[in-house]
């Protein structure tokens, strides 16, 4: 940062710090993560950090309220994560009750290492873009194209729905359609994705391609008229979820 200075705005300085934070290891990670206070243990932050007691109660304040048994449990399962992970729970605090923090640990917890060390990474970028009053996750983290690979082109002007499985039930959270290349690279709604952080993002989805219009013009008619996929986002990389097409038959991928 100190060789990337001067900086023209202070968005110019966030966007440098999200492209320096994304290209550190894990070991660089690890050692940031040390400086972050551990959820739940109010205490010992304001010993450790007694100069920016003040900032860091603050975000944890909710936590005071909070019944002295989801306090225990959150100690007991914060001991558990670092002693499974190697490094402390971390997540936006910022507005949260002790109750949303402890589901949000005992979801987590379960996660396979790397998944998990997305998940703090991305926090830990959110944490410190939100002291500036700024927002991580403000890209549209899914994105599809269609190709028709009967004929090696792509398939434009084709409406595309997007679902998030709620309490077993679909949920549509926008739609779009393709460009001429095929693509649909922003929905009509930003608003399912804008200003969540990653925890709210990650879940089951499903995209739906209404192909009957596109087979009305084809020499064959529509076998498929409508394509379903489903998938999970769970990691912060973006999700690019073609479907590459042909009269009997379709597949897909996870693209970039």
């Amino acid at each position: 940062m100190l060789t990337a200075r001067p900086f023209k705005n202070k968005q110019a300085l966030l966007d440098s710090a999200n492209i320096i934070w994304q290209s550190l290891a894990e070991q660089d990670f690890l050692i940031a993560f040390t400086g972050h206070p551990q959820i739940g243990n109010l205490s010992t932050l304001q010993e450790k950090y007694a100069h920016t007691a003040k900032d860091a109660g603050h975000e944890q304040s909710a936590m005071s309220v909070a019944d002295q048994s989801v306090i225990e449990e959150m100690f007991l399962l914060n001991k558990h994560y670092l002693e499974k992970f190697g490094f402390i729970f971390i997540v936006c605090a910022s507005g949260k009750s002790a109750t949303e923090m402890l589901t949000l640990l005992k979801n987590r917890i379960g996660n396979e290492r790397p998944t998990e060390l997305a998940i703090a990474t991305e926090g830990t970028s959110q944490n410190h873009s939100n002291t500036s009053g700024e927002v991580i996750m403000n890209n549209n983290p899914i994105t599809t194209h269609i190709l028709d690979t009967s004929t090696g082109t792509p398939v434009a002007n084709i409406k595309v729905s997007l679902f998030v499985l709620q309490d077993d039930n679909w949920q549509l959270l926008s739609s779009g359609i393709t460009n001429e290349d095929g693509r649909l690279s922003a929905w009509e709604s930003d608003a399912w994705y804008k200003d969540l952080s990653p925890e709210q993002l990650f879940s089951t989805y499903k995209v739906v391609f209404d192909l009957d219009s596109y087979w009305q013009g084809q020499p064959t008619p529509a076998f498929y008229p409508s394509a379903e996929v489903s998938f999970r986002l769970q990691d912060t990389r973006h999700h690019h979820i073609p479907l590459l097409l042909s009269a009997f038959g379709y597949s897909t991928y996870r693209g970039s």
